[in-house]
């Protein structure tokens, strides 16, 4: 058994740290908790970061314990472009987090574009890669993310000649992935240059 040892809520999310022991992570790989499956944000050897709602099932104070597994999924590929697109929306953001710090660890230049409802758990890190060494752009945009708002289309925040120079990867509500993609090849995008994980 899992145990929650940190509980940090800010706005809408909560960031959940479980003890449980993980040897590697790909960025966009996930654990299960009972029947249901959620982003990995962050890991050490011994806890798993995970950002969730709050008030959903494992919004859950410190102590309690829980049943988790993983890490699962392929994750990522590891496309080392010197120059990738991440979108991530709603609690999928962690995967974007920890995909924008593993490839500025490598040196490459990343364009990280978040969809939130507002402040998260992870602003620091969002904050940190803003201003760390000029390997990530950052750009937030608030939203409800409802079916009834679209999200806000690529070309918000990068050009075509932006998006061109390499891969995408969409992580977030298939209402979100879908749109960015469409909206991806509408820039001149291949379909063989974006990768999606809901």
């Amino acid at each position: 058994m899992s145990e929650v040892i940190v509980n940090h809520r800010k706005g809408e999310y909560a960031l959940v740290i479980c003890s449980h022991s993980l040897k590697e992570v790909i960025p966009g790989q996930y654990v299960a908790v009972g029947e249901n499956y959620y982003a990995i944000s962050d890991f050490t050897a011994g806890s798993v970061s995970l950002l969730v709602k709050t008030n959903s099932r494992l919004d859950l104070p410190v102590g309690s314990q829980l049943q988790v597994s993983g890490p699962l999924g392929q994750g990522f590929p590891d496309i080392e472009t010197p120059v990738a697109t991440i979108a991530v929306a709603g609690t999928a953001t962690g995967a974007g987090v920890l995909l924008a710090e593993s490839r500025r660890l490598k040196g490459l230049k990343t364009n990280l574009i978040v969809v939130s409802r507002g402040l998260t758990p992870l602003d620091s890190r969002l904050y940190d890669l803003s201003w760390g060494d000029g390997f990530t752009r950052v750009f937030s945009w608030c939203t409800l993310l409802q079916k009834s708002r679209p999200s806000p289309p690529l070309s918000t925040f990068l050009s075509p000649k932006e998006l061109l120079q390499g891969s995408l990867f969409l992580a977030g509500p298939k209402g979100f992935v879908n749109d960015c993609k469409e909206n991806a090849k509408q820039m001149g995008l291949s379909e063989n240059n974006i990768k999606t994980n809901y």
